[in-house]
């Protein structure tokens, strides 16, 4: 039980977190704004630790092949995923923008100045 316990430890603290932040955003409403800009960095962490980690993993997969001849078909493979993916996300886009469209802010710039500078220290920050 110890060794499970050891091995899922990060996932378990994770889940907790996201149990107390969803309990905490029920229950008391007004704390979210103190503490929202904490979940913001942690997001924005992951999202910048998910770009090299996946280089490296396919760096490190690449440079531990035993057969030279398998390098082509990996990278091959890499490129027709990534083409899907990214076709897959720009096709959603389009689809949303067009179900979805976007107006435009209307009024003076003044008045988006005074929307903009009534922000807390927490969204400036992220």
């Amino acid at each position: 039980m110890r060794e499970v316990l050891k091995n899922y430890l990060g996932i378990l603290l994770l889940l907790l977190g996201i149990s107390v932040g969803s309990i905490i955003g029920i229950a008391a409403p007004d704390i979210v704004d103190y503490i929202k800009p904490l979940g913001d960095i942690f997001l924005n962490l992951l999202f910048v630790s998910v770009v090299p980690l996946v280089f490296f993993a396919v760096s490190n997969s690449i440079a531990s092949l035993e057969q030279q001849s398998k390098f082509g078909k990996i990278m091959v493979t890499m490129a027709f995923t990534f083409m899907f993916f990214i076709l897959t996300a720009a096709i959603f886009t389009i689809c949303a923008v067009y179900l979805f469209p976007v107006s435009g802010v209307s009024g003076s710039s003044e008045i988006v100045e005074e929307a903009t500078s009534n922000d807390s220290w927490g969204n400036r920050i992220v």
